[in-house]
């Protein structure tokens, strides 16, 4: 990682998002691929479409955390009590996040959107002060909720069971055009620090965001733009592990996840709606939190991103 000489930021430059890169490449074939398909009136708000990006959003994003398990126990140097004491924290905030959704869903839903972009805006290393990534992570959910405010509002009602779930997507929509302005800006100060296959695809993912249904353009984004960074930085990380291990790890944890959240769910009485794509953010939520816990604790020790 380098720095521009004259400025504190570093130039950033997502892995994947190199001229070549896979992630990239099927970013920016996705999106016109998506216009074309809107031109000869195919439903992309329809429920297949929203099924089909819910599925992507599930299999190409979950992995990108599938390693923080294995991150831990690196960290532990062989200390397997150390490193039973995490995971059984990492799955407790699971449950923890289940119990909140069904017992307080209005706030939970606020809590995930700060910690959801608070998380995104780690993809913006070029940008230093705090409250500025933390504006642009939030862009990808005030986008959505500006363009698409109806659409916005359901999903966020669906995962509240109608408790305050349209009133959060209300303030989105207000906040919107403040945090869109600031992440233009941002985009703009990326681009002059050198990191321009950065600030172009983050401009990209706006577009997207603001031109195709909230679940499609969030499936572009996640799955194309912000996992494939953290996925490259733990499989760096964990370079000695054989592919085939830490391929079976990508596989193998979100669905390990994804029976937990449902074990869960029935324990405390069912899901609080039976749409699967709110309950496909309930489970994100649920498995954001404890990756960024142990991200910070990571970060700690000196084992976090090696793009920083």
């Amino acid at each position: 990682m380098t720095r521009p000489s004259g400025t504190g930021a570093s130039r950033i430059d997502l892995p994947g998002a190199h001229p070549g890169g896979a992630a990239l490449t099927v970013f920016w074939t996705a999106i016109p691929l998506l216009m074309a398909a809107r031109a000869l009136g195919l439903d992309l708000e329809g429920q297949l479409g929203t099924l089909a990006a819910t599925a992507i959003v599930l299999g190409g994003g979950l992995p990108h955390g599938a390693y923080d398990i294995s991150l831990l126990g690196r960290v532990s140097r062989g200390r397997r009590a150390r490193l039973v004491a995490a995971t059984a924290i990492y799955i407790a905030i699971v449950v923890a996040m289940v119990l909140a959704w069904r017992l307080w869903p209005g706030a939970t839903l606020v809590f995930f959107l700060i910690a959801a972009a608070y998380h995104f805006g780690e993809d913006w290393e070029g940008i230093d002060d705090p409250l500025l990534r933390l504006i642009c992570g939030a862009s990808v959910a005030a986008a959505p909720a500006l363009a698409h405010p109806d659409q916005v509002a359901a999903i966020f009602s669906d995962m509240t069971a109608g408790q305050g779930g349209a009133a959060v997507a209300t303030g989105l929509f207000l906040a919107a055009p403040v945090v869109l302005v600031v992440t233009a800006v941002c985009c703009l100060i990326v681009w002059q620090q050198g990191g321009r296959m950065t600030a172009l695809a983050m401009a990209g993912a706006l577009g997207a965001l603001l031109l195709f249904p909230p679940v499609i353009g969030f499936a572009l984004y996640f799955v194309c733009l912000h996992s494939p960074r953290h996925l490259a930085s733990a499989q760096l990380r964990l370079g000695d592990l054989p592919w085939r291990w830490r391929a079976a790890t990508a596989v193998a944890l979100p669905v390990a996840a994804a029976a937990l959240w449902l074990a869960a769910t029935g324990v405390t009485g069912g899901a609080i709606t039976p749409d699967v794509t709110a309950q496909a953010f309930q489970l994100l939520a649920a498995l954001t939190i404890p990756h960024l816990v142990v991200s910070s604790y990571l970060e700690r020790q000196g084992f976090g991103p090696a793009a920083r």
